[in-house]
């Protein structure tokens, strides 16, 4: 309800409810609303050990799940490394956190002290979940350290693409504004190469310090921005997450606003964070918590080879990521699990898909999010003359429960035509990923 009263607001109106968001957002990530500090809060003491011996004490008291799955706790606490500890630790697969969720759930979690999240199925799969308060804060200000030298900084004038459907609705366009901040807020939904100018004309008037959002929404952005003879425009720092950024998009990225882009993976379950570094590699925030790169075998790969990541998060007291597989996979360079170093991130690509009106969406997977909650796993296959949603379910579901799917659907890629189908099973791709969203056609 409070969704479809902000889209019939006044642009003025959206612009007021878009910046309480924002100012309650940069509150929950860094402690400020405005009038920033000249730098990010200092590290905090102790040392991946600590934590981790931390995380298991408060898991195993606090959580059924791990309550009973975990070993006993001096056997646990008796390992003298990372490694040690958590070769004694069992793996926890995606679909058991998945399926199971309740039993993860600190029995210190409520409203005044943790956040909700559900994540955007990548996979398929949404996931809910909670974060506690002062685990999302440092966490976010653990990112903001690494990258201040090379330019994140809140007080900065800062323009974001946002997942939200933040401009769509009786009042369509581009972007909005926190107008304490003074950040811009841009669609994702909207780009195409009758709206491009408007984006350019937004930006060169705005002379954004920072640009941040996911690689595929800014790569379409530069594309277009090349492909129309707009002039390019130099932006000094710009930052990318959430999807893997291809070598492609980098490059078309720098070409039309002349700054490499700087990449950092996170995930919407708060696992640690891999962020670039000027070396061109990713280096795990130890603050954030530990990453393993294992094989089929659940062994540590070899330099060079890719595995997946098994991931134990340090910031994720109420609901905690233990040799959690999260679903990714990576190329392992070098360092241990609380030092790791590795290439690239694989297996997180969601495509740009371009509607029936001409306008590029980068980030459809959020639609998923709308969907019944009895759907188990879910895939978009896009067309030009359609869109088809595969899910899987224990029954098959009623197509009036689709409803807000096909809606929020339509709000991104326009009056498409929609078939809902159920499948047995959605098979991974190559990348070993079920990607939420793929072509056809």
């Amino acid at each position: 309800m409070a969704c479809r009263l902000y889209h019939r607001l006044p642009v003025p109106l959206q612009n007021a409810a878009v910046t309480v968001r924002s100012c309650r957002q940069l509150w929950r990530k860094f402690g400020f609303v405005a009038g920033y500090p000249q730098s990010p809060p200092t590290r905090p003491a102790g040392n991946p050990v600590i934590w981790l011996r931390e995380l298991l004490e408060t898991a195993r008291r606090d959580c059924p799940y791990y309550a009973d799955t975990l070993p006993a706790s001096r056997r646990i606490l008796a390992g003298s490394s990372v490694e040690e500890i958590l070769s004694r630790l069992p793996i926890v697969p995606k679909e058991v956190f998945r399926r199971e969720a309740q039993s993860f759930l600190s029995r210190r979690a409520g409203k005044r002290n943790c956040q909700p999240f559900k994540t955007s199925g990548s996979t398929g799969t949404p996931i809910e979940g909670v974060i506690a308060r002062k685990d999302l804060r440092d966490r976010y200000c653990a990112i903001w350290r690494w990258f201040a030298p090379l330019g994140m900084d809140p007080r900065k004038r800062w323009a974001r693409f946002l997942g939200a459907d933040i401009t769509t609705g009786a009042h369509a366009g581009v972007s909005r504004r926190d107008v304490i901040n003074g950040h811009l807020f841009l669609s994702v939904y909207h780009l195409s190469e009758a709206t491009i100018s408007q984006y350019a004309d937004l930006l060169r008037a705005y002379r954004p310090d920072i640009l941040e959002g996911y690689p595929s929404a800014i790569a379409t952005l530069a594309r277009l921005m090349l492909a129309t003879g707009q002039d390019r425009m130099r932006v000094p720092a710009i930052f990318v997450t959430a999807e893997t950024l291809l070598p492609e998009q980098s490059d078309v990225i720098e070409e039309a606003f002349g700054t490499r882009p700087w990449d950092y993976y996170g995930s919407s379950e708060f696992a640690p964070v891999l962020a670039d570094g000027a070396d061109g590699l990713k280096h795990l925030l130890p603050e954030t918590g530990v990453i393993e790169v294992l094989d089929a075998d659940d062994r540590p790969v070899a330099p060079g080879r890719t595995g997946r990541m098994v991931v134990t998060s340090f910031h994720s007291h109420f609901m905690p990521l233990i040799r959690y597989d999260i679903g990714d996979l990576a190329r392992y360079v070098s360092g241990d699990p609380a030092g790791l170093i590795v290439s690239e991130i694989a297996g997180r690509v969601d495509d740009v898909i371009q509607g029936p009106d001409g306008r590029y969406v980068g980030r459809l997977s959020t639609a998923l999010k709308t969907l019944p909650r009895s759907v188990q796993m879910a895939q978009c296959r896009v067309s030009p003359s359609r869109v088809r949603i595969l899910y899987v379910s224990r029954t098959k579901i009623p197509d009036r429960e689709f409803a807000p799917f096909v809606q929020s659907l339509r709000d991104k890629v326009g009056q498409t035509a929609v078939v809902v189908e159920k499948v047995d099973a959605i098979q991974p791709g190559p990348r070993g990923k079920r990607l939420a969203v793929l072509r056809e056609g």
